[in-house]
């Protein structure tokens, strides 16, 4: 199993990233709330964050409702796999009421060389332009093997992976 880790950056003005690592489960060690000390904006990067279980989501919810006893400090998750998506969807608290969510790896899938992809999109503007965005994923192309060529297919239901949009 992936060690939990966390590396921060300040990344100016009252703004620190979290960049998260390995799985989040019972014996992950999340940041402390000294660690948010004069902070106006949290950002917890995800991309290499590999596994969450139920334990790790309530240690989660736990931090979450830390950050939110502190003050008005924004919560943004950036880089986001599905799976953080869902417990976004499925458990309110598992991000703060006037937090967001600025990117997402959209899982794709090539039906003809069953090979699957992460696409990074940025969530800005998803309201209005999640037509645009799921056609843009829609049309690329597998380039995995040079005869391939076939459109890719959405690999996640969008109605779900966009729900948490309607709470906003």
């Amino acid at each position: 199993m992936g060690e939990f880790t966390f590396e921060t950056i300040d990344i100016g003005t009252g703004r620190l990233q979290f960049n998260l690592k390995g799985y989040l489960d019972e014996r992950a060690k999340l940041p402390e709330s000294s660690h948010f000390a004069n902070a106006s904006e949290l950002v917890f990067n995800f991309s290499d964050c590999q596994m969450i279980n139920s334990m790790g989501i309530k240690k989660w919810v736990v931090l979450m409702n830390k950050i939110k006893d502190l003050g008005p400090i924004k919560v943004i998750l950036s880089h986001c796999p599905i799976m953080v998506i869902n417990q976004v969807n499925l458990i309110k608290s598992f991000l703060p009421k006037k937090g967001e969510v600025e990117s997402i790896y959209f899982p794709i899938i090539c039906s003809n060389c069953d090979q699957d992809f992460s696409v990074l999109g940025k969530v800005k503007d998803v309201a209005a332009e999640s037509n645009r965005l799921l056609s843009d994923l829609k049309e690329l192309e597998c380039d995995q093997f040079p005869k391939c060529k076939k459109h890719l297919e959405l690999d996640f239901s969008p109605e779900f992976v966009f729900g948490f949009l309607k709470n906003r």
